[in-house]
């Protein structure tokens, strides 16, 4: 599934969790909501990592793989993340999600350090 394929089937599925009636919603706006990173780059939705909110109504729909972190992100591990990640994920204070049997089998496997994570994928 591309990239943008899986915004769309992702925002289908969360579609019910936006009112309409109280206030017109765009596509980008509800992407925006959902997505932290969320931007069209040559007309291709890009960006899946996930806000606390996009992450909560995930959850309710998928599958979740959710890990304490026990260091810090960096920043290049970030940009590694959103280069490279086919799923959508949630990066929080001291915990990180995936929604992705195999993300969640690689980060098990460097050691719950996301650093490291981001040199495998």
């Amino acid at each position: 599934m591309s990239s943008s394929n899986l915004h769309e089937f992702v925002l289908q599925t969360l579609s019910e969790s936006f009112d309409d009636t109280t206030r017109a919603w765009s596509t980008a706006e509800k992407l925006k909501f959902i997505f932290k990173n969320y931007r069209v780059k040559n007309t291709t939705h890009c960006g899946l990592r996930l806000t606390y909110i996009g992450d909560r109504l995930m959850s309710k729909h998928f599958s979740s793989y959710s890990y304490e972190t026990e260091k810090r992100i960096s920043n290049s591990a970030l940009l590694g993340l959103d280069k490279n990640m086919i799923w959508p994920y949630y990066i929080g204070k001291q915990h990180v999600t995936f929604y992705s049997t195999d993300d969640a089998a690689w980060f098990q496997l460097n050691g719950h350090d996301i650093n490291t994570f981001t040199d495998f994928i």
